[in-house]
């Protein structure tokens, strides 16, 4: 299929644009965080230099998941329908080998990072002790969803190379219902999602700022609400019978929706430190 005829359905191209504008974003992002800081003499803290392993582990996935599905068009048929792939067996093996690397990094590498960054953040502008605790709570659900996930995904089949050569007659392998794995790991991520948006906003309200000072920092935290959105349509893909059916083709949109929903957590992240920057008269391309 290195040759791609117009007689037959293609969708691989979005994944590309989505995954160079979300690395871009995230860059741009970044770089504000720590401008910021510079041009307010603020000490550089825990919470930024784990968003910057965030940035360069979400990069690597986005990119590498660009280049990985790019090499899958041509390797293992991804963007075409399942009736045109299944003809040459071995690309199936390489889509399999291609989406079980992208689960090892997704959730562990690139969400987990950034949440926990968003929670040291929080920890040293909210001070209290029932936030800290609150926050510290959530802290461990989100590392323990991580490492769970991690751990899952290594070893969904035994042995691991069962994961991607089930049609090669490996005697004894077996998997769990991935499926259901599939499905409900994002059920977790999307409750810390929420707890993530929701957790400071009672103590925005508190601050001895003015009230639309207020409502612009309440809209800045709810914008990781994107995040969010992205993890929920990523969720219901898998719960749509296309995805079983005709995997090659769908999964130009589940990666579509996966490096949307690193890349806005990442975004988040960087959003209320950079908050200083609108106070900035004249904005200079070099503030960008």
């Amino acid at each position: 299929m290195s040759q791609r005829s117009p007689n037959v359905p293609y969708n691989g191209g979005s994944l590309l644009g989505v995954a160079i504008a979300m690395a871009i974003l995230q860059i741009v992002g970044v770089i504000a965080r720590f401008y910021t800081r510079h041009s307010q003499r603020i000490a550089y803290a825990l919470d930024d230099f784990l968003i910057v392993i965030a940035l360069v582990r979400q990069l690597i996935a986005s990119l590498g998941q660009s280049a990985l599905y790019v090499v899958l068009v041509e390797v293992a048929g991804v963007g075409y329908p399942m009736s045109c792939v299944e003809q040459t067996p071995e690309k199936l093996v390489a889509l399999e080998k291609g989406l079980y690397a992208n689960e090892i990094i997704d959730f562990p590498f690139v969400i987990t990072p950034a949440k926990i960054s968003i929670l040291v953040f929080y920890v040293r502008i909210f001070s209290t002790r029932n936030f800290k605790v609150a926050a510290y709570i959530v802290g461990a659900i989100v590392l323990g969803h991580g490492i769970g996930v991690l751990l899952a995904a290594i070893f969904q089949c035994w042995p691991i190379d069962y994961t991607w050569n089930k049609t090669t007659g490996i005697e004894g392998g077996s998997c769990f219902n991935q499926q259901a794995f599939y499905r409900y790991v994002s059920p977790p991520n999307i409750l810390t999602d929420v707890l993530l948006l929701t957790l400071p906003l009672p103590y925005v309200w508190k601050l001895h700022t003015s009230r639309g000072h207020k409502l612009a920092l309440t809209g800045v935290f709810l914008l990781g609400g994107l995040g969010t959105v992205a993890s929920i349509l990523r969720m219901t893909n898998f719960f749509e019978e296309r995805a079983t059916v005709d995997p090659t083709r769908t999964s130009t949109d589940l990666g579509i929706w996966t490096i949307l929903e690193g890349a806005l957590i990442i975004i988040a992240a960087c959003l209320p430190p950079t908050w200083a920057l609108k106070n900035r008269p004249v904005p200079t391309p070099e503030t960008l």
